[in-house]
């Protein structure tokens, strides 16, 4: 079986998880998640990051214990079986060409500020570049990630320091809270249907597992990447929601897909006229080329990894000269194409979030099973907290965000988890002989177990030299 060459290091992992979970999250939704909760879209950031935890814990300890290109699509198989695997993998590889789209569609937002002829067919041109880019292996698509991302958080900490001076050095208290009130704008529901949008701000954690199989040290930089990336992460988006919101009247703010180049007029006050504006697009558009870099780079190792476990024809698995998947590649930036020409922002959001859910729901279920099973040769380099509770509240989570999002996002979900039932029957199931350490729960039962597991996983720890 061909192999990755082993390139990434701690600053990669930093650089792909970080510039995964910028751009829609901050510079697209936080209008959109407004417009269904008022000022309280702040809090609905937190509520997502506490909200997604359980299932960064779980993608980190299973990432350390199976560093395998796909990453969860290999963990869900090796846990739960090929049926669940073909959920997942073809769930995840949307999810992620979903994120994909939306990264090209918020530039589109941006890029209408300055242009107003139709860009359409220039974001497809940048999807097309950024997929020839991925063509030349990982170092190097991460080499111009971490560009990105240092351009992006350089320009957004400017922006976060100017608007702290122009609100706090110009508003009093009562002013400020003014401009939050009424904070809640819908109650409840108001408030978990924007988390469950902004839900998919978080996402770029499940795209590290993609590319853990390239990562030098998966034990050490995996937990320690995911961590730094996060925080980092929420700190910015929290921090810049609020004063989006505290700039921007509610009304506006509702209908306003470029939210953060809006406040920008208001928040910079050491700079000349229009000099924010550039600035602030230029941290976009860094910002939206990053996540775009990193969900091709991702999402393509999933068409290769099922194309391994034959899940889907074996001709997707192939490795190029520069060692990528060339037919993955492409195929995932056609898809994303697809998505930037059939939906809205708003319906990619949904989207997005709906399938990445049942895909943190499965990989939650996943850890259990892979705990649960006691197989010798399970041997993670992080062990995520407060087992088993963690994952079982990450279950019950993801279920309670799936019905936020609401009845057309939801049938979309289950429109699609029946297809891939139909494409495990009819395709995968007499080519594949796997079963999942969920059989050695089983055999502690008095039934069978599932032997490949053992040797798998005997094989993953000779790679990462622990055995």
């Amino acid at each position: 079986m061909e192999k990755f060459d082993k390139h990434l290091k701690l600053s990669d992992v930093y650089a792909i998880c970080l510039g995964a979970m910028f751009s829609s999250g901050f510079f697209l939704l936080p209008g959109l998640a407004a417009s269904e909760t008022g000022p309280s879209v702040v809090l609905a950031y937190v509520l997502a990051a506490l909200l997604v935890l359980p299932s960064l814990m779980s993608i980190a300890e299973l990432s350390t214990a199976m560093p395998k290109a796909s990453g969860v699509f290999f963990f869900i198989d090796r846990a739960l079986g090929p049926l669940m695997s073909t959920v997942g993998g073809i769930s995840m590889w949307l999810a992620l060409s979903f994120k994909g789209a939306f990264a090209f569609i918020g530039m589109q937002a941006y890029t209408s500020l300055f242009f107003e002829a139709d860009i359409t067919p220039y974001a497809i041109g940048l999807t097309v570049i950024f997929g020839f880019l991925n063509l030349f292996g990982a170092k190097e698509t991460a080499g111009l990630q971490k560009v990105l991302v240092a351009g992006l958080v350089t320009i957004l900490s400017y922006f976060l320091i100017e608007s702290g001076f122009t609100v706090f050095s110009k508003a009093s208290v009562v002013e400020i809270k003014q401009n939050f009130s009424p904070f809640f704008k819908n109650g409840v529901e108001g408030i978990m249907q924007a988390t469950a949008i902004v839900f998919v701000a978080f996402l770029g954690v499940s795209q590290l597992a993609s590319v853990a199989e390239e990562i030098k040290d998966p034990a050490r930089d995996i937990p320690r990447g995911i961590f730094y990336a996060v925080l980092t992460a929420l700190i910015l988006m929290v921090l810049g929601v609020f004063f989006v919101v505290y700039f921007i009247d509610l009304d506006a703010l509702s209908k306003d897909l470029s939210p953060i180049a809006t406040a920008s007029e208001m928040a910079f006050s050491f700079l000349p006229a229009k000099w924010g504006l550039y600035l602030i697009f230029t941290a976009a558009f860094a910002a939206f080329a990053s996540t775009a870099n990193a969900s091709i780079m991702s999402a393509s190792r999933f068409p290769l990894a099922m194309g391994r476990d034959k899940v889907f024809p074996s001709f997707f698995k192939k490795l190029n000269r520069f060692n990528t998947p060339t037919l993955s590649i492409a195929v995932t930036v056609a898809l994303m194409i697809a998505f930037q020409l059939m939906l809205s922002p708003m319906g990619v959001a949904k989207f997005a979030s709906v399938v990445q859910l049942i895909v943190f729901i499965l990989v939650n279920c996943a850890l259990i099973v892979m705990r649960e099973s006691k197989i010798e040769h399970y041997s993670p380099g992080f062990k995520s907290p407060l087992y088993p509770w963690m994952q079982i509240f990450g279950v019950f989570t993801s279920f309670l965000l799936l019905f936020y999002l609401g009845k057309r996002p939801f049938y979309i979900s289950l429109c699609l988890t029946i297809f891939c039932l139909i494409w495990f029957l009819f395709y995968v199931k007499n080519r594949v002989e796997r079963k999942g350490a969920i059989f050695h729960i089983f055999y502690h039962l008095g039934r069978h177990k599932d032997e490949k597991i053992h040797r798998d996983l005997r094989t993953i720890n000779k790679e990462k030299g622990t055995t």
